[in-house]
């Protein structure tokens, strides 16, 4: 009865040190095959990542560089003509609220 008992504990032992070693071996094809691939595909990226950037950067300088369009022009001066219309509207409201105040008092 000892030796049976002895007997599957060896059993169960030399299992789990199977699977440990089919683990280790997993581990080992991972690091030498599937790995690498990754790092590869990953520096990969990152390089293309920086390259696209410095496009995008190598555009916006030549935009940069060019004398303003026509439509930037307009732009500009839609802009100035708000700022202007915002102005008189500002002075505008602030003479109301002055007047408003004078006949408060009044009252």
């Amino acid at each position: 009865r000892r030796v049976k008992m002895q007997d599957e504990k060896l059993a169960e032992q030399h299992s789990v040190l199977q699977r440990l070693e089919g683990e280790v071996n997993r581990m080992r094809e991972f690091q030498t095959v599937q790995l690498p691939k990754m790092v590869a595909q990953r520096r990969a990226t990152q390089v293309d990542l920086g390259r696209r950037a410095l496009e995008v950067m190598r555009r916006l300088e030549m935009q940069r560089q060019q004398p303003t369009t026509q439509s930037s022009r307009d732009l500009q001066m839609l802009g100035e003509r708000v700022d202007q219309a915002a102005q008189m509207l500002s002075t505008q409201l602030q003479r109301r609220l002055q007047r408003l105040e004078e006949l408060m008092g009044e009252l």
